[in-house]
């Protein structure tokens, strides 16, 4: 339970057992005074654990699994790079956006680019976009 949970638990408490005031709690909490009627209903309804917040230790709904996590990365790796490299020193000729179409198209994996593109950067492995060479050419002089 937070600290601002058993201040409100034990100031709708007192306010329950009538040891302190409804405007006190309303300027303490800074909240209406029908929300405070409405913590203290469900205080005597529920007891402490009204104010316990019952989403903490569950997983999202929509977290992706470890499992497909890996699947993605081991598609990347052995059969995407394959596809698109000429021979094995070349540099890869399709983006990240390419490699979630192929996915979404042969595997069946519906997912974000950006969910791609962050899974890949945490095991290391970057767009083969970060990989193209830069103009090595200085900046052009101005003339007047």
């Amino acid at each position: 339970m937070t600290q601002k949970q058993y201040k409100q638990s034990t100031l709708i408490k007192a306010l329950s057992e009538d040891k302190i005031s409804l405007k006190r709690v309303t300027e303490t909490l800074r909240i209406t005074d029908s929300h405070v009627y409405a913590l203290k209903r469900k205080f005597i309804k529920l007891g402490i654990n009204a104010f316990k917040n019952k989403k903490i230790n569950t997983e999202p709904h929509n977290k992706i699994s470890d499992e497909l996590k890996n699947r993605i990365i081991e598609i990347y790796l052995n059969d995407f790079t394959d596809k698109f490299s000429d021979d094995l020193n070349s540099e890869y000729n399709a983006n990240l956006t390419i490699f979630v179409e192929d996915l979404k198209e042969h595997y069946g994996i519906n997912i974000s680019v950006s969910f791609v593109r962050e899974l890949l950067l945490s095991v290391g492995i970057y767009s083969p976009l970060a990989n193209r060479s830069t103009k090595n050419e200085s900046p052009k002089e101005k003339t007047r």
